[in-house]
């Protein structure tokens, strides 16, 4: 089986395209039953419209559709292309160049061959004989029939219908906009930009925009083209070899991934064996013989293309898991990070595309890197399936998770040098924890991964300085004694959940960084429970109300020591999710209690999830809360930092 990416204009010019008599009717016409919302959701043809017409106008270089796979008889006078997988989307492709042509001609040669048309129904006559009179200059279109027409006429009559109806709706919005659009700065080499600026009045240049889209189309969507060799001579042979390998696939008009691509290039190549069989001599036991190893050959190179496809299948399987999307932060990539660090570790290079918006130009890039010839992508195929274990390695592994999870969650724009260095430590001699350990706790307090690796004498400033600032009375209001921002409580958050993580991988855990998305910093003593004398009232910090008479375990703002308060750093504890809700304003015995509970009821899930955070759960082992054991918390989260941050230059 061979496979090539083609253009539109490529693939119509191949030859003659024959629907055989075992492929169901056109069915692309049909509006979907799917209702989302109470709307019903457009039918295929309308669908295929939109993505062309979105991709021409945001000038994406290439859009790719489905493959197409095929049987060519060369052995005809006529080319013949049988049709095994594709029928829906070269029959629309047709009518919509059949529409284009009637609107703005110059494309007959992608529609007729000598006396007929390029697409041939071998059973449906009627079928046939509609479509060869739809591309005839003369036809008018019209509504379909339920009542007269038989299914495929009704279907492709709905399909011209959805094709008109979509170029006019696309042409009205151009319209509307077309004082915006003119406006912005073009790219000089976009279709679209160039019907645009060419436009000067509606409807007189409608023909401008549609022949932008018709080059765009012939010329920039694309198509996975796999033709399967046809050893076989005569038109009813191959007939009857395509119906045995005829198969129906997915996805209809999806985009093509480039993981698809790879899987399909990589599996082709990977196991394809490129020593020749050779016949000494003429006699019958050599024939013979040529003929067993041909066939052992042919065993073997599919028995190793299967196994290599359940392989690759067992990857996809294992990147889309929620658990492992999520921890990953892969939610748009199907193989995860697989092919994209593939490619990074193997090239050193940073872009995995020279063209963001080409998956053509990142499939060719990846192709010629690591598939040049069938040795050579077996041998990739290997390596691979050594970088998937190391993936599923970190995850497995509770300390690499946990420290890894945290460098996920925090790295930011570090995220790719991180994994790429990670990935080059454990190919190369192993991963060594303490080196994951300490990138993530530096990066944490605001380190780049320069520094990191480079040892630079900036990680005792930036950890000197988030001392500095955990060390002060108040780290819950985001904003110091200035009334500047800086990030003080999402700097105590990220301690409080290092050290929450480190407990659970001193213990082989894995934390739940769930907690990432639905964090909560908690006051174990609530904050509107803490007073300050004005005019021998009792009015409370948090709004100056005043505090009732009989009310009870109040603190006095005024007993606590300098740099120390209610939101300081010793005072506040990761909570799993909304907690806070649950906890609200009740005293710290009271929470205990509830955070404690041997029965633990299904709505207060959410307490029990905080149960799991080992950090916070120590806190409430305190016998009471006071002013002292703030104060004696915040010493402990201060020399625990200093342990892990030691505050002196030589790092």
């Amino acid at each position: 089986m061979n496979t090539n990416i083609i253009t539109i204009s490529e693939y119509f010019s191949k030859g003659t395209f024959v629907i055989p008599n075992y492929q169901r009717g056109y069915k692309w016409g049909v509006p979907s039953e799917k209702v989302e919302n109470n709307i019903k959701s457009k039918d295929l043809v309308g669908g295929l419209m939109e993505s062309l017409f979105d991709a021409f106008r945001k000038d994406k270089y290439e859009y790719f559709l489905q493959g197409i796979t095929v049987m060519v008889n060369d052995k005809v006078n006529d080319k013949m292309i049988f049709l095994i997988d594709g029928q829906q989307r070269t029959t629309t492709l047709f009518i919509l160049l059949v529409y284009l042509n009637s609107q703005i001609g110059g494309l007959s040669e992608y529609i007729k061959r000598a006396e007929d048309i390029v697409l041939r129904y071998d059973i449906r006559k009627d079928s046939h004989n509609y479509l060869k009179e739809l591309s005839s200059p003369e036809y008018i279109i019209c509504a379909p029939n339920p009542k007269l027409d038989i299914q495929d006429i009704f279907y492709f009559k709905k399909a011209i219908n959805t094709i008109k109806t979509s170029c006019d709706n696309f042409v009205q919005s151009v319209q509307k906009d077309l004082s915006e659009l003119k406006s912005k700065e073009n790219n000089l080499y976009s279709k679209f930009s160039k019907a645009i600026s060419g436009i000067s009045s509606f409807p007189k240049d409608n023909e401008i925009l549609l022949s932008a889209f018709t080059e765009y189309l012939l010329n920039n969507v694309r198509l996975l083209y796999i033709p399967i060799e046809n050893s076989e001579s005569g038109e009813n042979k191959t007939t009857i070899k395509a119906t045995k390998i005829f198969k129906m696939m997915n996805g209809h008009q999806a985009q093509m991934k480039v993981e698809e691509l790879i899987k399909s290039a990589i599996l082709s190549q990977s196991s394809r064996n490129i020593k020749p069989i050779e016949v000494n001599g003429k006699d019958i036991n050599s024939l013979l013989q040529a003929v067993k190893e041909k066939v052992g050959e042919e065993w073997v190179i599919n028995s190793l293309r299967s196994k290599y496809a359940r392989e690759w299948d067992k990857w996809l399987y294992w990147w889309n898991q929620k658990i492992v999307v999520e921890y990953f932060g892969t939610e748009d990539e199907p193989m995860g990070l697989l092919i994209e660090y593939f490619y990074y570790w193997k090239t050193g290079q940073d872009n995995y595309s020279k063209n963001n918006r080409s998956v053509g130009e990142t499939f060719d890039a990846f192709k010629n890197a690591f598939l040049t010839s069938p040795k050579h992508s077996k041998n990739n195929f290997l390596e691979i399936r050594k970088l998937q274990k190391t993936f599923e390695d970190w995850y497995e592994k509770p300390q690499t998770y946990n420290r890894l999870g945290l460098i996920l969650k925090c790295a930011g724009d570090n995220k790719k040098e991180a994994l790429k260095y990670f990935i080059t430590m454990s190919m190369n001699s192993g991963l060594d924890q303490s080196k994951l350990l300490r990138y993530a706790n530096y990066l944490i307090v605001g380190a780049t991964h320069k520094e990191i690796i480079e040892d630079s004498g900036n990680l005792y400033i930036r950890s000197m300085e988030v001392q500095s600032i955990l060390s002060q009375a108040d780290v819950y209001n985001n904003q110091n004694e200035d009334g500047k921002k800086d990030n003080r409580k999402e700097l105590a958050f990220r301690q409080l959940l290092r050290m929450n993580m480190e407990m659970d991988s001193e213990l082989n855990r894995k934390f739940d960084f769930s907690i990432w998305k639905i964090r909560s910093l908690e006051h174990i003593h609530p904050k509107s429970k803490v007073y300050k004398e004005v005019d021998g009232k009792r009015l409370r910090c948090i709004d100056n109300s005043e505090c009732k008479p009989d009310e009870e375990n109040l603190l006095d703002r005024a007993q606590f020591p300098e740099n120390c308060s209610e939101h300081c750093i010793g005072n506040l504890f990761l909570l799993a999710g909304d907690t806070n809700s649950e906890f609200g304003k009740k005293d710290f015995q009271i929470k205990k209690t509830l955070l404690f509970s041997v029965i633990i009821s299904e709505e207060n899930k959410k307490i029990r999830d905080s149960l799991k955070l080992l950090h916070t759960a120590s806190a409430f082992a305190e016998k009471d809360w006071t002013v002292e054991t703030i104060l004696k918390k915040k010493d402990e989260f201060i020399k625990a930092y200093s342990k892990t941050y030691p505050l002196n230059s030589n790092l």
